[in-house]
């Protein structure tokens, strides 16, 4: 007991003692760590690598190291290379291409963006043949990560002015090393966006008004009326008259929606009357209150559950009743049918398990501390004050398991931060002694002994997340000086 809660009263006297090297196993025929791609100091790997067949893409970043901001080093240059699983026939591929990414209907065709053209393209990762344009400049709007594929095809909006557009698909060619997909009207003109305009000197926030499913597209025509598009021949199905904002579940059967006229909030969100429908069976709108669909709160994540979560308040399907939330708070998770896993609250930063029959919220940790990914039984928390509210996103601080039960709260780690991965042994592989770039030790942790030892030094963080590669292994970037490069290691656990 004294371990749970004196260590929680006393955090400085809980470390442990001068960190040691994890034994390596054994990666691509050596003993690890083992490098697969040589990288310039400057440079370092950010996001996962892909692998596309028998090949490894890596996104490869130059920064200025002199350009510090808040979240890092400066993005001077983005190269993508490409080897074997094992540093086989390394290669830089077509310059002036970034972000790489494989699509469900093509896992084998290497796809990424050109910055200058918004064009798709496909790219060889042999680095043989050139780049080869798939989609014509539709990632002008959107951007790469965010292009919107259907089984039907690629789904964009042609904009003709600052608010109003074409919706178009763009058809699946047969072959997209070879051959250029050409654009057919779906609709036109539609909504691309939300009303904007000023409150005072407030600039109304906006937000995209197309969601796509397998099948169809969800838009607001010129007139203000949300209707489904069928992706096959454009067929139009009215849906709902006099919409401002609108979202969406995946399925495309619960659509909710905020009337046009405004009825408080702040000048740049304007709130209005939200309803529910279930579009599967016809049923009258459910009048879920005031509030706004522009926050970025997704009304429709916990939906599954019976869930849609408006502004503060939660509507519970089951009862057909609103839930008030603590002040300050959102739904994080559902922890079982009586009780939710809220954040926030008045600090900002604090962990909730919450009762919405009774009201009753009991804190799941006495400190601030940030939730990172969930756990079906407790919260993961890192003990420092989140990086949104007041902290920054290379903090440290202890690693905590809070369980939903109301039991003691159990330390995991005595430092951690918010990037990291579990390994499938249970222990947990994070940096820690960040700097100011984004650099520091690569460390794998014994959650159950708390012990800390040394992957790799001058490791830089990418992506929040390491990308398993196999059985273990784990790839990172390195910078200094003749060791700067990706690299393989596969820690070993204690004997």
């Amino acid at each position: 007991m004294w371990r749970v809660l004196g260590c929680m009263v006393a955090l400085a006297g809980c470390g442990g003692d001068a960190v040691e090297r994890v034994e390596q196993g054994e990666v691509c025929g050596a003993a690890g760590p083992f490098r697969v791609l040589e990288l310039d100091p400057d440079q370092r790997m950010f996001g996962a690598p892909l692998r596309v067949g028998d090949r490894v893409i890596y996104d490869i970043g130059r920064y200025d190291l002199d350009n510090v901001t808040e979240y890092g080093p400066t993005l001077v240059e983005e190269q993508l290379w490409a080897s074997g699983p094992c540093g086989e026939a390394p290669v830089e591929l077509a310059g002036g291409v970034e972000d790489p990414f494989v699509i469900d209907r093509w896992p084998d065709v290497l796809l990424a963006c050109d910055p200058l053209t918004h064009d798709v393209v496909s790219v060889d990762p042999t680095g043989v043949a050139k780049p080869h344009p798939v989609f014509l400049g539709v990632a002008s709007l959107s951007g790469c990560p965010y292009l919107r594929w259907t089984d039907a095809g690629l789904v964009t909006v042609a904009a003709f002015d600052p608010d109003l557009g074409d919706l178009m698909i763009h058809r699946y060619p047969d072959d997209p090393r070879t051959q250029t997909a050409t654009p057919e009207l779906l609709l036109s003109p539609i909504r691309t966006q939300t009303r904007g305009g000023f409150v005072g000197e407030a600039m109304i926030r906006r937000q995209t008004l197309i969601r796509t499913l397998d099948d169809a597209a969800l838009v607001v025509t010129a007139e203000d009326e949300l209707v489904r598009v069928a992706l096959a021949d454009g067929a139009v199905t009215p849906v709902q008259p006099d919409v401002f904002a609108f979202a969406v579940d995946a399925s495309g059967r619960y659509v909710v929606w905020q009337d046009p006229v405004v009825t408080g909030g702040e000048p740049e969100y304007p709130e209005g009357a939200l309803f529910l429908r279930d579009l599967a069976d016809g049923a009258d709108a459910v009048f879920l209150g005031q509030g706004s669909l522009i926050r970025q709160i997704p009304p429709l994540r916990f939906i599954a559950d019976g869930l849609v979560q408006v502004e503060q308040r939660i509507f519970r399907m089951a009862t057909q009743e609103l839930v008030d939330l603590p002040e300050g708070t959102y739904l994080l998770d559902v922890i079982d049918e009586r009780s939710w896993y809220l954040i926030g609250g008045t600090e900002g930063d604090g962990n909730f398990r919450f009762e919405p029959v009774t009201g009753a919220a009991t804190s799941l940790f006495p400190t601030p501390a940030q939730p990172l990914e969930p756990q079906a039984d407790g919260a993961l928390l890192l003990q420092v004050p989140h990086y949104r509210v007041q902290g920054h996103q290379y903090d440290e601080g202890p690693l905590w398991f809070a369980p939903y039960d109301g039991a003691a709260p159990r330390r995991l780690a005595a430092r951690a931060t918010q990037f990291g991965y579990p390994l499938a042994d249970g222990r947990r592989v994070t940096w820690v002694d960040l700097d100011d770039v984004g650099k520091g030790a690569l460390v794998v942790i014994d959650t159950e002994t708390e012990e800390e030892l040394r992957v790799d030094d001058d490791a830089y963080i990418h992506g929040g997340t390491l990308q398993m590669f196999a059985d273990g292994v784990i790839v990172y970037s390195v910078a200094d000086g003749d060791r700067s490069g990706v690299w393989l290691a596969r820690p070993l656990a204690a004997r």
